[in-house]
């Protein structure tokens, strides 16, 4: 993590998680990290978190009727308080508009996300991670490639 003064921007690189992704996943399921970044908001008078996701998704038809519905979530944990706090949930959906017999279909969708995390206080520690929260399938294959995260925090009073 690097610092700086209170008026420097601080980026933070992340760590993408190897992760077997599910073909099915209900919102009552233990949802699946697939990247997180830590952040400290240091000295800064009126912190925020600018985050920012980005990856590849792949998938693969494999029948008529195609659904692949994919439910994100991006979640922040204060390390001090271990406290948990859901702070925006993202859904992807991937369907055929006409029906069509063409098998096999491949299809690469880039999947960008940034959230500005504001209100924020001086010295706290936070990770913040990005998740699968749902899957639902039918007829479709998909996989994640090409992941990158990063958090910049930024200090409000020098906008």
């Amino acid at each position: 993590m690097m610092q700086g003064n209170s008026q420097t921007p601080i980026l933070n690189c992340g760590r993408i998680r190897r992760v077997n992704f599910p073909q099915q996943l209900s919102m009552d399921d233990p949802p699946v990290t697939l990247a997180e970044v830590s952040v400290n908001t240091g000295k800064l008078n009126l912190p925020s978190v600018l985050f920012n996701y980005s990856q590849v998704l792949s998938f693969q038809t494999t029948g008529a009727n195609l659904d692949l519905t994919i439910t994100y979530r991006l979640i922040r944990i204060s390390r001090a308080s271990k406290t948990v706090k859901n702070l925006e949930e993202w859904t992807f959906r991937g369907a055929e508009i006409f029906p069509t017999d063409v098998p096999d279909l491949d299809t690469i969708e880039p999947l960008v996300v940034n959230f500005c995390d504001t209100g924020l206080e001086k010295d706290q520690s936070f990770v913040y991670r990005f998740q699968i929260a749902e899957v639902i399938t039918n007829n479709a294959r998909y996989r994640i490639s090409d992941q990158v995260i990063t958090a910049i925090v930024l200090d409000g009073a020098s906008e």
